[in-house]
């Protein structure tokens, strides 16, 4: 569970990361 959770987080934190490198110019 908690490799599980890390994963997510990490997945989630690299997603948000693209998606405003994305958004900025």
């Amino acid at each position: 569970m908690l490799p599980y959770k890390f994963n997510y987080k990490n997945c989630l934190h690299i997603v948000i990361s693209h998606q405003e490198e994305n958004s900025n110019p």
